[in-house]
């Protein structure tokens, strides 16, 4: 947005005045402020001062839109520079899958960009899906002062599933030539693993509907006792040797 004052004499059309230009969303607006004085009873010091409030006033409404769209962009749009497979529905944060400096481990992870600064939150055996999330929107909400109500909403709306990262790791192998292995997704089906597993045990155990006394554990306490004790079992193998955790 730019305001520019021209004096009587200055442009070969003859206007003299202010003229206020900008580019919101694409769309060119402007519109001119002239010192010409239309009014006999007004002088023509009061005219200037009115059009040059006047012009002030159109610009300052302007960059008030023009903020309000850029905001409203960045919160329900994925920026245009975003790489295929990145995008989260809202800028400043995207998915990421990086080697490990000095291993041959691949990690998936939340990325929060900051111009030259980038905040990183991998998900690992230490921090859950759910957990790199909410860290990561975190940190997005403080750097980029978005409203809390707005937050809220993305951080409850826009998380995305595992499956997001299996489409970024198909991406990148199939279409940007990265070599990345299925294993680099190990820790981001943890949750759904961890479920089924739990599902299946309060299965093959019996869900406890009846309360036959008053020792009867409840689903919550059976489920994790079953889980745990699954994941007991599935660390050895069927020869006898012990299978080490993952």
């Amino acid at each position: 947005m730019a305001i520019d004052f021209y004096d009587f004499g200055e442009l070969s059309s003859g206007f003299a005045g202010w003229r206020v230009a900008g580019t919101i969303r694409g769309k060119r607006y402007q519109k001119y402020f002239s010192l010409k004085n239309p009014l006999p009873n007004v002088t023509d010091t009061v005219w200037r001062d009115y059009q040059a409030l006047r012009a002030r006033y159109f610009e300052a409404k302007m960059l008030a839109r023009s903020a309000a769209c850029q905001y409203i962009d960045f919160i329900s749009t994925t920026h245009r520079s975003t790489l295929p497979g990145r995008g989260l529905g809202f800028q400043g944060m995207t998915l990421a899958i990086l080697q490990s400096a000095g291993t041959e481990h691949y990690r998936c992870q939340f990325m929060v960009n900051r111009r030259a600064k980038t905040q990183r939150f991998c998900i690992n055996d230490t921090q859950t899906l759910d957990q790199a999330w909410n860290a990561a929107m975190d940190a997005w909400e403080t750097i980029n002062d978005v409203r809390p109500k707005d937050a809220v909403r993305i951080r409850r709306t826009k998380k995305p599933s595992p499956e997001a990262f299996k489409a970024l790791r198909r991406q990148m192998n199939e279409h940007e030539g990265h070599n990345i292995p299925v294993d680099a997704l190990h820790h981001v089906f943890a949750g759904q693993r961890e479920a089924l597993k739990r599902r299946k045990a309060e299965h093959a155990l019996g869900t406890p509907g009846q309360r036959d006394s008053e020792a009867q554990w409840d689903n919550n306490d059976l489920g994790d006792f079953a889980a745990a004790l699954v994941s007991e079992i599935e660390r050895y193998r069927p020869d006898g040797r012990k299978r080490e955790p993952a």
